[in-house]
């Protein structure tokens, strides 16, 4: 496992989840800006559930790949089910994205392997991104160590989505994968689904994948079914 070119995972970053495809508001723009920033050092985000970071996450690996560096996505809540040595040498990779480290609380091996990762990644040149739900500081971590090393890192709170802004969301995401759909089906939708961002993206790609397969127009009562 020494050349990070050659390694695979049982997971990786969905090549389709890129930044231009995340509604950024005001609020949100500098933490966008500073993951896409190679100098902009190690970073923790700190959100709700289901409010954009892992898609904020694997689009920085996608990014990276696409400038010609090495990135590598793991997802905690996967990762649980195997042993932390998949974490051997990956200090030699240029981007590491966490998701969800308040998971790994409690469980000793994974905190102290995630511990030494950071540690070895402040002295090679691999640049170390982390997902929190929440906040750091009520994560529960057993190791004190590691608690000190993450608040040492740059936090930013992805901000929530206003009314105003979910709409510009269904927007963009309608925009940026051609979803057939119109105005009247569009904000039934908002006025009767949950006003989750993720939820909505899920609902409009299961609309899209069922017209698609059909051949079928996106209708109200095809909503009334999905929602």
């Amino acid at each position: 496992m020494n050349n990070p070119q050659q390694l695979t995972f049982p997971w990786s970053a969905k090549p389709k989840l890129i930044f231009r495809d995340f509604y950024t508001n005001k609020e949100n723009l500098n933490l966008v800006n500073n993951l896409k920033d190679q100098e902009a050092g190690d970073i923790i985000i700190q959100a709700s559930s289901n409010i954009g970071k892992s898609h904020l996450l694997q689009s920085v690996c996608n990014f990276y790949n696409e400038i010609g560096k090495t990135s590598f996505y793991l997802p905690i809540k996967k990762a649980l089910d195997y042993d932390p040595s998949v974490l051997d040498s990956i200090n030699k990779i240029d981007l590491i994205c966490i998701d969800d480290i308040d998971f790994i609380a409690k469980n000793d091996e994974w905190e102290r392997a995630i511990f030494n990762l950071i540690n070895q990644c402040q002295q090679s040149t691999s640049r170390i991104i982390f997902s929190v739900s929440g906040s750091i500081d009520i994560a529960g971590f057993n190791l004190p160590d590691l608690l000190s090393r993450l608040n040492k890192l740059l936090k930013y709170n992805v901000a929530n989505l206003d009314d105003r802004d979910i709409e510009a969301a269904i927007d963009l995401i309608i925009e940026h994968n051609s979803i057939n759909i119109g105005d009247k089906e569009i904000n039934y939708i908002l006025n009767h689904a949950k006003r989750d961002i993720a939820h909505l993206k899920h609902i409009l790609f299961k609309l899209d994948e069922y017209s698609l397969s059909t051949k079928k127009k996106i209708t109200i009562p095809l909503i009334k079914e999905i929602i």
